[in-house]
């Protein structure tokens, strides 16, 4: 299975800790993993084995602009995920905008699949 995760950034924190945890858990089970972050890390990240492929944020999101939406559009239709599963409310909405744009030619195999969310912590 291809399963794709979707966070903030992968800054030290609980939820960060509990997704790469889980990443790494699908990978050791045979799984194609992939993570993105939607607003680049300013502080200490955690470790990511090499396995793991991960999409960095390249620069913050000014609130949900269609420019980062595209661009986890284009992550998105490039690793083909089976699943994708969302970390938190801030992925959420990028993942939203990011479903609900109009198809490209460049996404050609871009198909439907299921969205987890996950809501950690009390933010």
């Amino acid at each position: 299975m291809r399963i794709f995760h979707i966070l903030r950034n992968l800054e030290v924190g609980g939820m960060e800790r509990v997704a790469v945890l889980l990443a790494t858990e699908q990978v050791r089970r045979k799984h194609s993993v992939a993570i993105a972050e939607v607003s680049p890390a300013v502080g200490d990240c955690i470790p990511v084995a090499d396995s793991l492929r991960v999409f960095k944020a390249e620069k913050p999101p000014r609130a949900l602009s269609p420019g980062s939406a595209f661009r986890l559009r284009r992550i998105i239709c490039e690793f083909d995920p089976d699943v994708v599963h969302v970390h938190n409310t801030l992925a959420l909405h990028h993942t939203w905008l990011a479903s609900t744009l109009p198809f490209r030619l460049s996404c050609f195999g871009f198909r439907l699949c299921p969205i987890v969310f996950t809501k950690h912590g009390m933010d």
